[in-house]
């Protein structure tokens, strides 16, 4: 299991990851308006939990730090901001 942890879990978080970022791109290009989202909240909730989740399973701190922000950046972009 660590195996898959340190060689091939990386790979297919970023992939996922950047799929749906750059799905929300396009999606903001054809709207022709920015839309605003809690992208910064999301890297910081990601950080945090990236560090706990990387005590846990005993991942590298570089892995999981980095796969925190990117997976709390994504899901982040994916709420959006309620305009008032």
């Amino acid at each position: 299991m660590s195996d898959f942890f340190s060689a091939a879990f990386p790979w297919i978080v970023m992939g996922l990851c950047a799929a749906i970022l750059c799905a929300r791109l396009g999606q903001q290009n054809i709207k022709g308006s920015k839309v605003s989202s809690f992208m910064t909240e999301g890297m910081v909730f990601g950080l945090i939990l990236g560090t706990a989740v990387g005590k846990v399973v005993s991942v590298s701190a570089g892995t999981s730090l980095s796969l925190g922000i990117l997976i709390g950046m994504t899901v982040g972009s994916l709420i959006p901001e309620k305009e008032e």
